[in-house]
């Protein structure tokens, strides 16, 4: 708002500022998120008794984004995990290729798969229990249900599992690239997989 002070900023500026930044095709949560930030400024000056009225509640929040989901068809997942997939379609990232893997059988958030530590493998049983889930700002949490969960998996997959957690502690992450004791981080994975679809 360049020299204006705040007493002088009207509802007009805030829907010129807003529609520039729309411009830049931004998303609408991005947009909402800054619409927010605003009001809290100006809620507090107003608050503070600087202004008379907040001009920003004047400013209507944008529509969420609502992306359509895809879903693979089975030849694309056959694709993906065929034989001879992991070099040439992974680029030998066993970590990312058996993350997603058991992402396809199990239905495991990226954040419970994150979480899963070699004390969760259950080797006799063949399963896994989710317990946490991972965010890379806040460490462990709670999984979205809040509830332990186990689940069956293939021997093939437990293979894999264990080949990941072979010489590591029980409380090491099976899906790290730190020998453990971190998760391996979002966007790593997230590039991986992009290159691979």
């Amino acid at each position: 708002f360049k020299d204006k002070l705040i007493t002088q900023i009207s509802p007009g500026d805030i829907e010129r500022f807003v529609m520039k930044l729309k411009e830049k095709a931004i998303t609408n949560t991005t947009l909402n998120f800054k619409i927010n930030a605003l009001k809290l400024v100006f809620n507090y000056a107003y608050k503070m008794g600087d202004i008379n009225f907040n001009p920003v509640n004047q400013i209507m929040l944008f529509k969420k984004d609502t992306r359509e989901k895809g879903f693979f068809k089975k030849e694309e997942v056959d694709r993906l995990f065929e034989n001879g997939s992991i070099e040439k379609i992974w680029e030998n990232n066993l970590i990312v290729y058996t993350m997603t893997l058991l992402a396809f059988h199990t239905g495991c958030r990226l954040g419970e798969l994150q979480a899963l530590q070699v004390q969760d493998i259950n080797l006799q049983d063949s399963c896994i229990e989710i317990k946490h889930s991972w965010n890379d700002r806040f460490g462990l949490g709670d999984t979205k249900p809040g509830k332990n969960r186990i689940i069956p998996v293939s021997k093939e997959l437990m293979g894999k599992l264990l080949n990941l957690s072979w010489g590591k502690d029980d409380d090491d992450f099976v899906f790290s690239d730190t020998d453990g004791k971190t998760p391996i981080a979002r966007y790593k994975i997230y590039v991986q997989f992009k290159k691979a679809l």
